[in-house]
């Protein structure tokens, strides 16, 4: 049987990560990828200045992001606009 090299080898569009390490990505549970890396991002962020990681924390902040996000643990929060106030006179 021949052997394959998987360092040419590109990744499948549902994994994530370096041959060492891939993260299948449940297509079902991120239906949005955009959401995906627009909530992974801001949580890595989060991560780089200081915040405690919800699961054992990988050696790069973005892969612990993207596993927490994943996991359920940290999701989009919607934001909602107070109304603006009304001048009194």
């Amino acid at each position: 049987m021949e052997q394959i090299n998987t360092k040419d080898a590109i990744p499948h569009s549902d994994q994530i990560g370096t041959d060492r390490w891939r993260l299948s990505v449940d297509r079902n549970r991120v239906p949005n990828a955009f959401e995906f890396v627009v909530v992974a991002s801001a949580r890595a962020k989060q991560l780089l200045q200081g915040c405690v990681p919800k699961i054992e924390p990988s050696a790069k902040p973005a892969r612990t992001a993207q596993r927490e996000v994943l996991s359920g643990l940290v999701h989009r929060v919607e934001q909602t606009l107070a109304p603006p106030e009304s001048p009194e006179a």
